[in-house]
Order: structure tokens, then C-alpha cells, then sequence
């Protein structure tokens, strides 16, 4: 079990307790996990079915006829961003690369909620082969009232500045 919360700011990543009675800190499994460190906030949106990086007005675009999809390519500190998009403008994957370390995305079984369309299935790929992970949702809720609380974990480490 791995729970990770986030404001944006700031990550709270908490792994299952270990019967050996090692530490509870998530952190090290999610960069395992990923292969690379994502920021707070490019976690939280890849985590939402959103581009982990914003796209921007610099972002570069190109029609792909043999996948039937756009690439949208954006470059920023270090990090690039490629995002494939259908011709409805339905984000469908992508791939995020820092220093020769690539992590791949696909979106899957959307549904429309409140208006607002969701994946339910989340697959995420190291690039270079090593780990592949699967993110399922079975509900989303949007805008729940949740009690402070929630996020005070015992044993958890809260990781500022995007280094989980």
C-alpha cells in the first residue's frame, strides 16, 4: 500500500509499515517506482490524467498520421515533455525525460465526471524497461471535504520542493 498526498507544494509519500520494522517513507519507493523525481505538482496532475508538465505557448506540435495523433514537445529545466493527443484533443499518454531518464504514460477507460473527463486507468512505464505500474481508480470524488487529520501520518516524512 503506498498513499501519496499532496498540495502541491509539498508531497507526503507513506508506504506500508515493514514487518522488520523499517521506516515507512514512501519516497524512495515512488523514485524507484518512477525512475525519475517529479515535482510535487507534476506528480499530482500526472496523477489526475493531466500533462505532468503545463503546455505551453513554446510547446512544439506535430501531426503523427502513422499513430493518427498529435505530439506536443515541451523543453523545460532540464525536463521534456511528449504528449500525444487524438484528434478530438483527448490526451491519451506521453513521456517525460530528465538526464537520459524517461518515464512513459497512458491514459485509459475514461469517463466524463461533472463534466470534466477522467482516466481510470493509469499506466506508467520506466522508458529504459526496469518497472511498469498500473493506477486504477474505481471512483473519483471531486472536491471532497477532508479533515486535517487525514494527512498527519504517524512515522511520515512530508518531502518540500519536489525531491520525492
Amino acid at each position: 500500500v503506498l498513499i501519496i498526498a499532496s498540495d502541491g507544494d509539498r508531497v507526503t509519500v507513506i508506504g506500508a509499515p515493514q514487518a522488520s520494522g523499517a521506516s515507512s517513507d514512501g519516497c524512495p519507493l515512488v523514485h524507484h517506482l518512477l525512475g525519475l523525481r517529479l515535482p510535487p505538482a507534476a506528480l499530482g496532475r500526472l496523477l489526475a490524467g493531466l500533462p505532468p508538465l503545463p503546455v505551453a505557448p513554446s510547446s512544439l506540435v506535430f501531426r503523427l498520421p502513422e499513430r493518427q495523433a498529435y505530439l506536443v514537445e515541451r523543453e523545460e529545466a532540464g525536463r521534456v515533455q511528449r504528449l500525444y493527443v487524438e484528434p478530438s484533443g483527448a490526451l491519451t499518454g506521453g513521456e517525460i525525460w530528465e538526464g537520459g531518464r524517461g518515464l512513459g504514460f497512458a491514459f485509459t477507460g475514461t469517463r466524463a465526471i461533472d463534466g470534466l473527463v477522467f482516466p481510470m486507468r493509469i499506466a506508467l512505464t520506466q522508458m529504459q524497461g526496469a518497472v511498469s505500474v498500473t493506477v486504477s481508480y474505481q471512483a473519483i470524488e471531486l472536491n471532497p471535504v477532508l479533515a486535517d487529520h487525514l494527512f498527519t501520518f504517524p512515522g511520515s516524512t512530508p518531502v518540500s520542493g519536489g525531491n520525492c
